[in-house]
């Protein structure tokens, strides 16, 4: 929802049915490790903000596309 500003610290570690997330533009800070080790989670949308960030954000994770809107595409096996 777009109420939502923040996403704490291991907000959502260990969440293994989490496939995909779009983070909205209103979200401001994103906790280191917030979606560590969610074994399933293989692509996400992510505001441009947060692009130097992606790996403190998402450690063991398997993804294999990061997008960061407005205009950029991370392809994990290419970068």
């Amino acid at each position: 929802p777009t109420s939502v500003t923040s996403i704490g610290n291991s907000a959502f570690s260990y969440c293994a049915n989490l496939r995909s997330i779009t983070i909205p533009t209103t979200v401001t800070f994103i906790g280191d490790s917030a979606f560590s080790q969610c074994s399933n989670l293989c692509s996400i949308s992510i505001p441009h903000i947060f692009r130097h960030l992606i790996i403190t954000i998402f450690p063991h994770v398997p993804l294999s596309e990061v997008v960061i809107f407005p205009d950029f595409i991370i392809d994990r096996e290419t970068t």
